[in-house]
């Protein structure tokens, strides 16, 4: 997974599971990129929630993790069109833009090229990594 984006969703155990059923339970220091969007008016999710995860996967992933609290946002508030969303999507791809900025050519996964005799592509034409 390249990056992780969070607009919306409960940080504790979901309705009725176990403490495994909670995004907290697999927060890990190889956790991908992370962007955390929340209104810090949500009556259903509290925003002391959304704070408590991005701090844990702070301090224990080693990826960039950006939390953005939304002034006056509620639940929901990717719901409706409005120039908080606007300012939420600019921010969303600019955050992509940068992770997949840090990708290397050995992290972007391509299906092997083959040829018609079923040979790599590579090697039918003649490609072999040496000089």
């Amino acid at each position: 997974m390249t990056g992780a984006i969070y607009l919306n969703g409960w940080y504790g155990p979901y309705f009725g599971q176990g403490p495994e059923s909670s995004p907290l339970a697999h927060i890990t220091p190889d956790a991908p990129p992370f962007f955390v969007a929340h209104g810090d008016k949500d009556p259903l999710v509290p925003v002391a929630d959304a704070r408590q995860f991005t701090d844990q996967l702070r301090q224990l992933s080693t990826a960039p993790v950006v939390y953005a609290e939304l002034r006056g946002g509620q639940h929901a508030f990717d719901l409706y069109h409005s120039l908080r969303f606007e300012a939420v999507v600019d921010a969303v791809e600019a955050f992509t833009a940068q992770v997949r900025s840090r990708e290397t050519v050995s992290q972007v996964r391509r299906p092997p090229m083959v040829g018609p005799d079923g040979q790599s592509a590579a090697s039918s034409a003649g490609v072999n990594g040496s000089r």
